[in-house]
């Protein structure tokens, strides 16, 4: 048999697993509802830090080594895509209620990674980590228009289709709004698990991130209006199920890493069934939603305050220049692949990644975020105004 080596996907800068995508609600918003939602937001992040440490590290293990950091790897691979689905759904969740769009939090959102963007740049420049050149440069000064992260470039768009997206939604019959979504998940979810083939489905369904977002912005609107279902659960069974779904699919994901000792094509595809658009992680997202909205926890204050920093940790610790440096000199988690100190060597890894890009986000909230939020803040309350003349909320469709 021909020896095959198994190399955890590298994501590209196109495709680097992403992190918050929820637009920052006002305080006065988050200080009145429960924290449920807020800790989801919490857990994601620490799934998409795991999924970067599978998936930046550089691990490469012998298609026919099933000892326990392969599967390690693989398990702590599984999160990161879940966490981008129940981020976007969670937007859906909150904000089909509005609309206009909030224009200062969408310039919040630009210059929070512009900033980061253009400080790791000039660190690494100063420290002689990396080398200067001006398309490089021009690309960190416009990080949306050169997709600088992928996540947030489609968020981005997703955020500026709010408000016509909402008119539809507050517009539409609970049966069209379920026709709507029905279709939606046969062609971009259904179909897609069943061929089994990631580039497939990306060369010949006219797919991209931003479709995908607005269907999960749809399927959220949809959760918090009608739910699923007559008869309705608790938490603990809504999350319970997302776990046991989650369970199987890791077990899906070993038979096809067996299989994959003989066949190309599913040594290939084996983890295919925890990308973000498989009917598995589809399920487990929508689940977890569902569950964490109905988690009475009451407002915690602390479990706010860690939330409103998981967009920074994204930013930080998956900036393409950062990264690098970050798994390759500091983590160095490939030498230790048959190592077993590989397990802590990954739980301190992630466990200070989160406290340490917390950190700095909260400090430029502190810091360069007030030098521009009250200008920020008027001009984007003249804007907003203005889009709401121009798309007052009516009732349009009968």
């Amino acid at each position: 048999m021909e020896e095959i080596i198994e190399k955890v996907p590298q994501e590209n800068i196109e495709q680097a697993e992403t992190p918050q995508p929820v637009v920052e609600e006002k305080k006065s918003r988050i200080a009145t509802r429960d924290s449920g939602i807020e800790l989801l937001r919490i857990f994601c992040m620490i799934f998409i830090i795991a999924h970067h440490f599978a998936c930046h590290n550089g691990f490469e293990f012998v298609a026919t080594d099933f000892g326990f950091n392969r599967f390690l790897v693989q398990f702590l691979y599984s999160g990161g895509k879940i966490g981008v689905d129940v981020f976007v759904l969670i937007t859906g969740f909150f904000m089909y209620k509005s609309n206009v769009v909030k224009f200062d939090r969408i310039f919040k959102l630009w210059l929070q990674l512009f900033t980061f963007n253009i400080i790791i740049y000039l660190v690494f420049l100063v420290c002689g980590q990396y080398e200067f050149n001006w398309q490089e440069l021009l690309h960190n000064l416009l990080p949306i228009s050169f997709e600088r992260n992928w996540f947030v470039s489609a968020f981005f768009v997703l955020t500026l289709l709010i408000p016509p997206l909402n008119v539809m939604i507050k517009n539409l019959t609970q049966k069209r709004h379920l026709i709507i979504l029905i279709i939606g998940t046969i062609i971009w979810s259904i179909i897609p698990t069943l061929i089994w083939d990631k580039n497939y489905f990306f060369s010949n369904w006219e797919y991209n991130s931003i479709i995908w977002f607005i269907y999960l912005y749809v399927l959220g609107a949809y959760v918090h209006k009608y739910g699923f279902g007559k008869k309705e659960h608790g938490a603990a069974f809504y999350i319970l199920l997302s776990l046991a779904i989650f369970v199987l699919n890791c077990g899906a994901t070993f038979l096809v890493a067996l299989a994959g000792k003989e066949n190309k094509f599913f040594f290939t595809n084996r983890n295919y069934l925890f990308e973000m658009q498989t009917v598995p992680v589809l399920l487990m997202s929508v689940l977890l939603l569902m569950g964490f909205s109905k988690l009475k926890i009451g407002n915690n204050k602390v479990i706010n305050f860690i939330s409103a920093t998981t967009f920074g940790i994204y930013l930080i610790h998956d900036n393409d220049i950062f990264r690098v440096w970050l798994w390759h000199d500091v983590v160095r988690g490939a030498s230790y692949q048959d190592d077993p100190k590989l397990i802590l060597i990954a739980i301190i890894s992630i466990i200070v990644i989160f406290i340490a890009c917390g950190a700095i986000e909260f400090i430029r909230q502190l810091t360069i975020e007030k030098l521009y939020k009250k200008p920020i803040e008027a001009l984007g309350a003249r804007i907003d105004t203005a889009m709401h003349e121009a798309m007052p909320d009516k009732q349009i469709i009968k």
